[in-house]
């Protein structure tokens, strides 16, 4: 018979289960429309910012994401196709406000080094063919989202110069709207554009939880194998 410990412990395993595996929390990919591509870069605090919305059905700490964009030469469209020039990203995740992206929350500044960048092939942007990419990394400190609340997603690369830009390609699953800010010299205020953006959030296990799963799958394994 297995104890009343095992029993504890076997309760504890299920409960951290699903943390534990780690998964997707929230998904757009990639729509096969026209590109509907929004900049959200800036250099010399000039630029702007583009803002995605979502809600997760269920609570979860986001520490993982990924993105997909490409990068544009737009004042010599003969330069294209060119390659990335971001220096670092901001990941951020915003309150909402009537609609709009509110309260910052969540900050993450990563060096473009310590963000996996792939190159997925071209796309045609501005009449130039230009190159795009998926960006995927993982947040030292992850965001804990609550259920049923709207928030705002935001990825924004910091540039030396502000040409070539980076634009966040267009998306599918939201509500096909994204708010995009000028920064700096560039304006003020938000601009509603159409469409939504590519980004997925993850739940990654955290080392220390995934062993203690492991352990305890294999206590209740050896208690079984002794009661049989």
């Amino acid at each position: 018979m297995i104890g009343k410990k095992a029993i504890l412990w076997l309760a504890f395993t299920l409960a951290v289960a699903p943390d534990a595996l780690g998964g997707v929390l929230y998904d757009q990919p990639a729509s096969s429309g026209a590109c509907a591509c929004w900049t959200s870069s800036v250099a010399g605090g000039n630029g702007y910012q583009s803002f995605d919305n979502f809600q997760l059905s269920s609570p979860g700490n986001i520490n993982a994401v990924t993105w997909q964009g490409l990068y544009a030469d737009y004042l010599t469209l003969g330069n294209n196709p060119v390659g990335p020039d971001t220096v670092s990203w901001d990941i951020e995740f915003w309150s909402n406000n009537a609609g709009l992206p509110g309260t910052l929350l969540y900050d993450q500044n990563l060096l473009a080094s310590q963000v996996t960048t792939t190159f997925l092939g071209t796309t045609n942007d501005l009449g130039a063919a230009t190159n795009v990419y998926a960006f995927s990394a993982s947040l030292p400190s992850g965001f804990s989202a609550g259920a049923g609340t709207e928030y705002w997603f935001s990825v924004l690369s910091n540039q030396s110069t502000f040409d070539p830009i980076f634009s966040w390609t267009l998306g599918t699953g939201g509500d096909s709207i994204t708010q995009q800010e000028p920064l700096g010299s560039f304006g003020s205020g938000f601009i509603q554009q159409p469409g939504d953006r590519v980004f997925s959030l993850q739940t990654v296990p955290e080392p220390g939880t995934l062993g203690a799963l492991l352990v305890g799958l294999g206590t209740l394994a050896f208690l079984k194998r002794r009661t049989a």
